[in-house]
């Protein structure tokens, strides 16, 4: 039996679009269900509805190459900028970041 986890999206990023495009790895081991009273809250860099802390841990998606601000949410997902990577072989693809 997998575990249901309360979730609610905000800031340019929908529920939809959040289990498809981003936890798509998870579905198979939780079920995501949208809640306005939620365990986590997925949030994009799209607008200004940044949620604010409460009883529920905040999860900022932040693409196209804008740093994640650990200051406004517990956890992040984030594309590094290129001048972060120090590897040789390693670059940023147009249009991903």
């Amino acid at each position: 039996m997998v575990k249901t986890i309360k979730i609610k999206c905000q800031n340019g990023i929908s529920f939809e679009e959040a289990t498809r495009d981003i936890l798509f790895d998870l579905n198979s081991s939780f079920n995501f269900l949208e809640c306005d009273e939620p365990d986590f809250i997925l949030f994009g860099p799209y607008g200004n509805n940044i949620p604010k802390k409460g009883n529920y841990t905040r999860i900022g998606y932040f693409c196209e190459n804008i740093k994640p601000d650990l200051s406004i949410c517990e956890y992040a997902f984030g594309i590094p900028r290129e001048e972060e990577i120090i590897t040789l072989n390693t670059s940023a693809f147009s249009g991903m970041g």
